[in-house]
């Protein structure tokens, strides 16, 4: 709290007008304008120094709450330019997980003089430097997210699948600093109750077709940029292994039958990577590895030369690792995977599944060289119209 200390300080020392003094202390420590009647409240009361008021401000319910949702870091010296990035970052998911030190290390090659600060609205824990993280709660909710410079919105499927508040109308037409749209999946139905969003946004931009076939509903400048895992070099490196890795995620009873029929216990290995939901993967795989981090995953992939995955994230870090790849049921996965071609195959289910021999002489790396350069210059052109 040093910083409300330095400021309330400078504030008390200062030779402002009474009233020059209460909106500028409103600003400073709740973040926003006073109304006529907070003005006129204040200058009604006598007070012998500024301290006076400035304690009673820090001292109040909405500044403690502010407090709470982090507006103590909101308040330490302004060197740089601030980002936000929003994102499902603490939902347990690894591929979503990764998302957020994906992103900022993409921020540090193109702009390494911004301050990045990460935010999810759900509490689970993710790599991120921990004092750029901002409490969950009622933050981004408040008129105090607008102290940032722009938010970025990514990565992951956060327009395919309602994330609050991207959704919440009210939140939408509150936020007053550009808002950047990088890489997401996006679904029409979550779309249209996010439009107000789209249509104020600096930049948008969807990770596949069929998500800027939904964005382009709302707007006709809608680019394609990669999901900023898939272009992340941090993961990129050629490892060898033996057997085949199953990414298993729930589904239905049928499913899992299909897919057990297909694993071998004596040469294979099975993990599933969201624990809260893919836990019922566990009656038809009792051997799947719970996966809580993504270096754990990673080590289980280099382990193995074939990875079968019905993670999209799955699928993803198996090509950056250059592996084999078998991409199942989802769309988003056989889109990667009808780009990625060499090395890999898509089936809409493990019931249709039928060979796993895939050769890998090919090489992906002129496309993911190519892919990552693409975001690179999206996030370029993506801060500069967002006034960075």
């Amino acid at each position: 709290m040093n910083e409300i200390f330095r400021a309330a300080s400078e504030l008390a020392a200062s030779d402002l007008t009474k009233e020059a003094l209460i909106k500028h202390a409103y600003n400073i420590f709740l973040l926003r304008d006073p109304s006529d009647a907070d003005i006129a409240f204040h200058a009604s009361k006598e007070w012998e120094h500024n301290e006076e008021f400035i304690g009673a401000l820090v001292g109040s319910d909405e500044f403690r709450q502010l407090a709470r949702m982090g507006h103590n870091f909101l308040l330490a010296p302004r060197m740089r330019k601030r980002v936000l990035l929003f994102g499902a970052y603490g939902n347990g998911n690894i591929g979503d997980a990764i998302q957020a030190e994906s992103l900022r290390r993409h921020l540090e090659i193109v702009r390494p003089d911004l301050e990045v600060w990460a935010y999810s609205e759900i509490p689970g824990r993710y790599p991120f430097r921990h004092d750029r993280v901002l409490p969950p709660g009622a933050f981004l909710r408040s008129p105090a997210v607008n102290q940032f410079d722009a938010i970025i919105v990514g990565g992951g499927g956060l327009l395919s699948h309602p994330h609050a508040p991207l959704f919440d109308e009210s939140w939408q037409s509150m936020v007053a600093v550009p808002v950047v749209i990088l890489g997401v999946g996006a679904s029409k139905p979550v779309c249209e109750r996010s439009k107000v969003l789209l249509q104020k946004a600096s930049f948008i931009s969807g990770r596949d077709t069929s998500s800027i076939d939904a964005l382009k509903g709302y707007r006709d400048d809608v680019q394609l940029v990669p999901d900023p895992v898939l272009c992340d070099p941090f993961y990129q490196r050629k490892t060898i292994g033996q057997g085949k890795l199953f990414v298993i995620k729930h589904g239905t009873e049928k499913e899992l039958v299909a897919a057990r029929q297909h694993f071998d216990p004596k040469h294979d290995a099975a993990c599933f990577i969201e624990p809260s939901l893919d836990i019922t993967v566990s009656r038809h795989f009792p051997e799947a590895v719970p996966i809580s981090s993504v270096d754990d995953l990673v080590e289980m992939i280099d382990a193995h030369h074939l990875v079968i995955s019905t993670r999209y994230h799955g699928c993803i870090l198996a090509i950056l690792r250059g592996k084999a790849v078998v991409g199942i049921r989802e769309q988003k996965s056989k889109e990667l995977l009808a780009r990625y071609a060499a090395g890999s195959r898509f089936y809409p289910s493990f019931s249709v599944m039928s060979g796993t021999d895939i050769s890998t002489d090919g090489s992906n790396d002129r496309l993911l060289a190519d892919d990552r350069f693409a975001l690179l210059a999206a996030l370029n052109t993506a801060l500069r119209t967002a006034g960075l």
